[in-house]
């Protein structure tokens, strides 16, 4: 009555039929630009059979589920407004004395009763199951707050089901938000699976309550566009790779990432911050920041260790860590430029290596592994702060070149924590760049530099009396055979040292 302004009576009397679930048929054009549309506890909104389109660039849609139905070639197309579906869930509004009442969208209007109404079991919550399927989406906000199983658990819960193919798909913005909440009658669902073959806008994970679990579907790796947004509850990789092109947040202390033996990366055109709230350490698979040079990715957030249980990569772009740990049991890649208070810190059990010829600032060697040099240059690489030895270990830099900056230093250096060259008079060895007089000490030895097979620590030490009228750089490379200078055999030792300076005035 009051939706439609009419008085008196219920039911038939106003052309009104209760029950006998059915649904909101397109099959032509379900344009929305603004206004409100429900289809309260019927299937939802279903396209069968031709080519269907929903189209909605503003106002409220409300439905239980969007199901692309049994032959449709649907299209799928979203610029703005709000798209909700409530799967099982019911809308009863607080009252019935106006229409504002009838068009509150919330989620106080949401009746956590579940029902299944008409909606189909089996498919997503949101759904285009066809590769032929449209799935257009440059705004507007797409809310899904319950999967449709009958019985739960199920292994195919979809929440957000789109496998269209890459030809049909076009993504520039929107957001998905899913907001799984505790239900009655019909159990809670354990995974609600988002398997898409689209990229989405931006993702918001919003637990309400449940211990429901956001998780990506086997073989559907995800692109996110732009922000990446656990406010609240648990989302689980499952082994899929992430990536994502905006912010990366982790809101609280009780949310859960779990990547599962994925690859997270961040690959922003722009600059990207990654928070982490978390109350533990984050623990990740493989970490990659893919950017252009000079583009930076800032940490964020309470929680200052990363545990990396793969490998590490940081391409071209600069990573300010925030003073976070990032401990790396793999491989690290870096060709760009990582800055702050913090550290890389290489703790793993087997070698490891470093490759990039990148910029770290503070580099701490914490191998395990039982080798005498467990972790190997494969590229020439630069520290701007402090390289620490936290092992008796080795730091097997073969022929490349590592540049010590000139705040730059080794912590822990000596007999049994030093660089290990290959031995050659051609090898980059260790390059200082001075801005004082103070002697520097350059922890080297080579393979070739030894006493019954084993490798020998023979440093240098080179500073100034007086101060030149300009800095620049010496490089120091141990050789490990007798100069080519000695001319009696037994009387000199068997290296020496290769010195090289450059830009001094």
């Amino acid at each position: 009555n009051i939706a439609y302004g009419v008085a008196g009576g219920s039911g038939q009397v106003n052309g009104v039929i209760k029950g006998g679930y059915s649904s909101l048929y397109v099959y032509g054009k379900l344009q929305m630009t603004d206004g409100y549309l429900s289809t309260r506890e019927s299937g939802g909104i279903v396209t069968n059979g031709g080519s269907g389109q929903i189209v909605i660039s503003g106002g409220d849609v409300d439905a239980k589920q969007f199901l692309n139905g049994t032959g449709s070639t649907a299209s799928f197309q979203m610029s703005g407004g709000l798209f909700t579906l409530r799967g099982r869930f019911q809308r009863v509004p607080s009252s019935y004395s106006s229409v504002a009442n009838l068009t509150d969208a919330t989620s106080t209007t949401v009746n956590t009763a579940r029902v299944l109404s008409g909606t189909t079991t089996g498919y997503g919550t949101f759904n285009l199951n066809n590769t032929s399927n449209i799935f257009n989406m440059s705004g507007g906000d797409i809310w899904i707050y319950d999967v449709c199983d009958a019985a739960p658990p199920s292994t195919a819960a979809f929440a957000f089901d789109v496998k269209s193919a890459t030809s049909n798909i076009n993504v520039t913005g929107g957001t998905l938000t899913l907001l799984p909440i505790t239900g009655t009658v019909l159990a809670n669902e354990t995974n609600f699976l988002i398997s898409s073959t689209a990229a989405l806008g931006n993702l918001v994970i919003n637990r309400a309550s449940s211990s429901s679990v956001v998780q990506l579907n086997t073989g559907y790796p995800l692109t996110v566009l732009g922000d990446m947004i656990i406010t609240a509850g648990d989302f689980n990789a499952n082994g899929q790779n992430l990536t994502i092109g905006g912010d990366f947040n982790i809101a609280t202390a009780s949310t859960v990432y779990t990547s599962g033996a994925n690859t997270t990366t961040l690959n922003g055109t722009a600059t990207q911050t990654f928070t982490v709230n978390l109350s533990a350490a984050l623990t990740l698979n493989n970490l990659a920041f893919t950017k252009t040079a000079g583009v930076e990715v800032n940490f964020a957030g309470s929680q200052k260790t990363i545990n990396v249980g793969g490998t590490f990569n940081l391409t071209l772009g600069t990573l300010n860590d925030n003073g976070n740990s990032i401990f790396v049991t793999g491989n690290v890649y870096n060709s760009g430029l990582h800055s702050g208070t913090g550290k890389i810190s290489l703790n793993g059990t087997t070698a490891q290596t470093i490759d990039g010829d990148g910029i770290f600032q503070n580099l701490e060697l914490n191998n395990t592994n039982a080798a005498a040099a467990p972790v190997s240059l494969i590229n020439n690489t630069t520290v701007n702060g402090t390289l620490t030895f936290s092992q008796n270990k080795l730091f097997n830099i073969g022929a490349y070149n590592l540049q010590m900056n000139a705040a730059a230093s080794f912590v822990n250096a000596g007999t049994s924590r030093y660089v290990q060259c290959s031995g050659n008079a051609g090898d980059g060895g260790i390059t200082k760049v001075y801005a004082s007089t103070a002697a520097f000490i350059f922890p080297l030895g080579s393979v070739s530099t030894s006493h019954a097979g084993a490798p020998a620590y023979t440093p240098a030490s080179i500073g100034f009396g007086t101060a030149p009228t300009g800095y620049g750089s010496i490089t120091v490379t141990p050789v490990g055979y007798a100069h080519p200078n000695a001319t009696t055999a037994g009387r000199s030792l068997s290296y020496f040292w290769r010195v090289q300076s450059s830009g001094f005035t």
